[in-house]
């Protein structure tokens, strides 16, 4: 089993969350398009960016679960993973400003529409819910773009520690 910090853990764990999480959304979101019978040809666009958007976003944690499995703690990134990694870490950052753009214009609405009724549960978990996924994308995002250096740097100490062994033979 491969020792790793404890930023890294969370980073694993975090990307497991967002996979499953976005993966349950974009079912239900399928479920509940598919299933309305009001459904227009604007509904089925915006459908599709959005299922778009929560594929890359599963896709991106897929990646950095195999990038850790794969290359952590010690192993350099090859070209073609390191160019990947940075291609979706700023797509997921896009993704990430959609989804706080999101959350505050439906926070929004919600307002507006519950100012004289009581709130409701759900809406206050979903609200949450929401920032907390921001949170944890946001976290995500910032180790995906130190991943390379700290591969880099753990290759290089192993290296040296190699070289150290070898001269005091």
């Amino acid at each position: 089993m491969k020792k790793l910090s404890l930023k890294w853990k969370f980073f694993l764990v975090f990307s497991y969350i967002q996979l499953i999480t976005y993966g349950l959304v974009f079912l239900l979101l399928a479920f509940f398009v598919v299933n309305d019978k009001n459904t227009s040809s604007n509904d089925w666009v915006i459908f599709f960016f959005v299922s778009l958007g929560f594929t890359i976003v599963c896709f991106n944690n897929l990646f950095n679960i195999r990038a850790i499995n794969r290359y952590f703690p010690d192993q350099l990134l090859p070209n073609i993973p390191k160019t990947m990694i940075f291609v979706l870490g700023v797509i997921n950052i896009i993704l990430l400003i959609g989804l706080i753009v999101t959350f505050s214009s439906g926070l929004n609405q919600e307002l507006k529409i519950q100012k004289t009724q009581r709130y409701n549960k759900a809406i206050i978990i979903s609200i949450f819910s929401c920032l907390l996924l921001f949170l944890i994308g946001l976290y995500t995002v910032i180790l995906q773009f130190q991943m390379h250096r700290y591969l880099s740097r753990k290759n290089k100490d192993k290296l040296h520690s190699l070289i150290n062994l070898i001269g005091k033979e």
